[in-house]
């Protein structure tokens, strides 16, 4: 089992200095509150001279080597680490702003992470002594797939930005409910999650139980007290692939109106406390998180999350709204992939209603990739390994889009190399990101297909492959966030001006050319098909390739590791990537 670089809190006494992470204590910061069990957690940042590193795949001498690095940036650096606590700064009087750090949606994107660390430093420098209140928020989808070491290193990164509160969303629901209660049996905060139900049998209920998943918290800043809510998203069962699926099957979200009256509910507990700012991570659609800020009160700040678009400053009706007592709710949203984080200042008038708003999104591109972040990439998940070589860059293409992606007739090729499938499907928008020009690293793979979905093989007839096909198509027509035109390797198809498919063709054992029937699809006729788990979940339009009936072999190898091993047989052999002509878009004009 993969370890964190940290020691159960329970049990860990920590030295004088600091390791840059989590660690109960008596006089700390960051008061995190349970306010419906009465439970308290103080929280300062430690960094230990010897910090307990985990390096389940590497060598001792290497590891070892990597350690002393580790030792030496702390000793180098310690002028840029916090203090084991934060000193409490006295307000001006009548200065009554809190100024609010946010982030969604980072797909455990390395990049962007990374800078998004340096940023988050940056923050607590600039408002240090201000005489403000300041809270850092995550709305969700920090981690994402099923790599352990990568989901570590993704919940450590969060520790290094000083999270105050975190929510979680749809993908960190993506390794499994078993997966995702090992990673927080093991981290030392917690989520909340106000619309989430457990049966005991559940592995999540025990974090219901122990709170460290919690339907409502209080953080406590400079005296100041601050609820805090989370939603994930009422569908969130229909987005997870198909292994994901079945060990959320002793759970369920609310739905919305179920959501609303639950978090209202929270609200009036927080209220009852003398709690009177409150804040809401809605990992949601956007007209939903509208329609809660529109039929709650007492929500002051929704950070939303989801839906990846960047909602920058205020606009009066969109994202600036009113509850239904009349009172002023923010919303607020920072993009995807660590592209950019946010910072909303507002002013409260002594009732704790919002007088004035500020809101700013800024891009990460231009700030520095923080250099213990990249230290702690090389203790989760060791040196990047270089694979191939491309002479051009490739970028991904958004499932907005119906088209045929170079990137993914290469990890298609790769599914098909590494299960010797007649055929290969997979969604547009699983990659992520871009390839090239340079060298091709297993890193940049693993940025390039973060959600680790493993790969099986299925029996399939002509009529099976035409209606995943049109499935495709109509999850695109239908804008129903699905993988719009399947990609495919072992068989190309044309899409005609009415997105109607035509001219299917599947390429037979000796390397010739068989033409489909489209109208009348053999029934009889036989292939071997490979696809991921997500596609496996049966997305809408989709739901006939979640059959399980139809399985022939689980690889238990990902795609990413498919496509990482593909070029690997490479031999650091240089290529151009261009579209292979399998998927013909006729025009509309």
């Amino acid at each position: 089992m993969y370890s964190y670089s940290f020691p159960p809190p329970q049990t860990y006494i920590p030295p004088q200095q600091a390791y840059y992470a989590q660690y109960p204590a008596q006089n700390g910061v960051n008061n995190f509150n349970n306010n419906q069990q009465g439970a308290n957690w103080t929280y300062s940042f430690y960094m230990p001279q010897s910090a307990p590193f985990a390096y389940p795949y590497q060598p001792q001498q290497q590891q070892q080597t990597q350690l002393q690095s580790v030792q030496n940036y702390y000793q180098t650096q310690a002028a840029s680490i916090p203090p084991e606590t934060k000193p409490a700064v006295a307000k001006p009087k009548g200065n009554n702003q809190t100024v609010l750090w946010y982030i969604n949606d980072l797909h455990g994107r390395l990049d962007g992470s990374k800078r998004l660390v340096t940023a988050a430093h940056q923050f607590d420098d600039q408002y240090e002594n201000q005489g403000v209140d300041t809270l850092k928020i995550a709305s969700g989808d920090v981690a994402i797939g099923s790599d352990d070491a990568k989901n570590a290193y993704m919940f450590d990164l969060m520790r290094l930005m000083g999270i105050d509160a975190k929510t979680p969303g749809n993908h960190e629901f993506d390794m499994g409910t078993d997966k995702l209660a090992e990673h927080l049996d093991k981290i030392p905060s917690n989520f909340v999650v106000t619309n989430l139900n457990t049966d005991p049998s559940n592995p999540l209920h025990r974090h219901v139980v122990n709170n460290k998943i919690l339907r409502s918290a209080i953080i406590e800043e400079n005296g100041t007290k601050y609820g805090y809510l989370g939603a994930i998203p009422t569908n969130l069962k229909e987005r997870l692939n198909a292994d994901a699926k079945e060990t959320a099957e002793t759970m369920s979200v609310d739905n919305l109106d179920q959501t609303i009256a639950e978090l209202q509910q929270e609200v009036d507990k927080l209220k009852a406390q003398g709690v009177d700012r409150i804040i809401l991570s809605a990992h949601m659609e956007d007209d939903e998180k509208k329609k809660i800020a529109e039929n709650t009160s007492g929500i002051d700040i929704i950070t939303g999350a989801h839906t990846h678009k960047v909602v920058d400053g205020v606009k009066e009706g969109e994202n600036f709204v009113y509850n239904k007592d009349g009172d002023p709710v923010l919303i607020t949203q920072a993009g995807k992939d660590g592209k950019h984080y946010g910072i909303a200042k507002v002013t409260w008038d002594d009732e704790g209603r919002i007088i004035k708003a500020e809101n700013n999104v800024y891009p990460t591109k231009n700030i520095p990739q923080s250099a213990l972040a990249n230290h702690f990439e090389i203790v989760h998940m060791g040196p990047a390994k270089v694979l191939a070589n491309i002479t051009n860059k490739v970028d991904a293409i958004s499932e907005e889009y119906m088209a045929e992606s170079a990137i993914s007739d290469l990890i298609t090729d790769a599914m098909r190399a590494k299960t010797g499938a007649d055929v290969a499907f997979s969604n547009i928008g699983s990659v992520r990101g871009s390839v090239g020009p340079g060298e091709i690293t297993d890193r940049q793979i693993m940025e390039l297909l973060p959600y680790e979905n493993e790969l099986k093989t299925f029996k399939y007839s002509e009529k099976d492959i035409i209606d995943v096909l049109k499935g495709g198509v109509a999850s695109h027509v239908n804008k129903a966030h699905g993988p719009s035109a399947i990609q495919v390797s072992g068989l190309r198809y044309k899409i005609d001006e009415d997105n109607k498919i035509d001219d299917v063709f599947i390429q037979q054992k000796d390397g010739t050319w068989k033409e489909i029937d489209e109208e009348h699809p053999s029934e009889n006729t036989f292939y071997t098909v490979v696809y991921d788990t997500y596609l496996g979940g049966g997305p809408k339009y989709l739901e006939m390739m979640n059959c399980p009936e139809k399985m022939i072999k689980a690889f238990g190898v990902t795609t990413t590791q498919a496509l990482i091993d593909y070029l690997a047989s490479f031999n650091n052999r240089t290529f151009e990537l261009k579209p292979a002509g399998r998927i013909e878009i006729e025009s509309k004009d």
